[in-house]
């Protein structure tokens, strides 16, 4: 007596497709080319509001570009004139790069540090206090960075602003100063308005990580002896690491 052939099972069927190559195959490149279908709206997105404008830049970056090539729309090829020309200015070397590097170094550390005070502020307030104080300093990070500026500089104006009416009004002057005339000032209200501007958005990153900061920990680390700066050194500091990469790479980008 013939016995009929058994229904191949699940575990052969697949093995069979394996076997076979082409069904297995099909499905993997369908599987590693999903993310790239994903992300291709976005990666169009970016080309056209990023990628076409740098390639612009660039070809523009090749030209001796000014008023008449406006104006006519032709163009004046010159090469990479114009990128020997900088790189072999010495005020490149000696004031551009080094006043650029230099305040974007205090910039980052100044909003940083007092993003991070802020940050520890919040995490002591109470539920509803924090939600206060965290909406009022969103206000800064979502004004536009053209409207802070024109604040700042409405400040420190030196006919009607607010800084020079409160010197000569406490009898510190006698008549208005220009404070955008002299160097250091001026950095010092640049340096006033990026912080005013960044760091809410570093306060409200690192509450989010001290959030998550293990409260058993700290109270066994203030029962040893540890104190606030010690706390926040050895336990809080490594745990928020890459917290404090991303908000440094985005502040030196900024």
């Amino acid at each position: 007596m013939v016995q009929a052939p058994l229904p191949a099972t699940k575990a052969e069927s697949t093995s069979a497709s394996v076997a076979g190559g082409r069904p297995r195959r099909r499905g993997l490149s369908l599987i590693s080319a999903r993310p790239w279908l994903l992300l291709a709206p976005g990666l169009v997105i970016l080309a056209v509001l990023m990628l076409w404008p740098l390639i612009q830049v660039f070809i523009y970056s090749l030209q001796d570009y000014g008023l008449r090539e406006i104006n006519t729309g032709e163009n004046n090829w010159i090469g990479f004139e114009n990128y020997i020309e900088a790189l072999t200015n010495p005020t490149l070397w000696t004031v551009v790069l080094p006043n650029t590097v230099g305040f974007a170094a205090v910039a980052v550390f100044v909003t940083v540090a007092v993003g991070t005070l802020v940050a520890l502020l919040l995490a002591r307030l109470g539920t509803v206090w924090r939600t206060i104080v965290s909406s009022c300093i969103m206000v800064a990070w979502a004004m536009p960075a053209v409207t802070g500026t024109y604040v700042w500089t409405f400040i420190f104006d030196a006919d009607r602003g607010i800084f020079n009416s409160l010197l000569q009004g406490a009898g510190l002057m006698d008549e208005p100063v220009n404070w955008f005339t002299n160097q250091w000032s001026f950095y010092a209200i640049v340096l006033l308005n990026v912080v005013h501007h960044g760091f809410p958005f570093v306060a409200i990153t690192v509450l989010a990580g001290l959030l998550g900061v293990s409260k058993e920990m700290l109270e066994a680390a203030a029962l040893d002896g540890a104190n606030a700066w010690m706390r926040f050194w050895k336990i809080i500091f490594p745990t928020l690491k890459p917290v404090f990469s991303v908000v440094i790479i985005l502040s030196t980008i900024w």
